[in-house]
């Protein structure tokens, strides 16, 4: 049961967390995410406001979006 809970638990936050990021691709979002995990050290906070529950990628530190802000097309 308590594997059931966390299983459960596990896809309700992948769902939340693209709900902040609507207007990027889903799938460039998620490289972002994958990005972002791969990072082992950062010292200086750089990816500190990378956080799909809470804010839209474009906003993030170091990404870049085209006009109408639903590509990224630059870290």
């Amino acid at each position: 049961m308590k594997l059931y809970t966390s299983l459960l638990f596990l896809g309700l936050i992948s769902t939340l967390s693209f709900v902040a990021s609507d207007s990027v691709a889903k799938n460039e979002v998620s490289a972002l995410q994958t990005f972002k995990e791969a990072i082992f050290d950062d010292p200086h906070h750089v990816l500190s406001n990378w956080n799909t529950l809470v804010s839209d990628p474009c906003e993030w530190n170091g990404v870049f979006c085209n006009g109408p802000r639903d590509h990224v097309i630059k870290l």
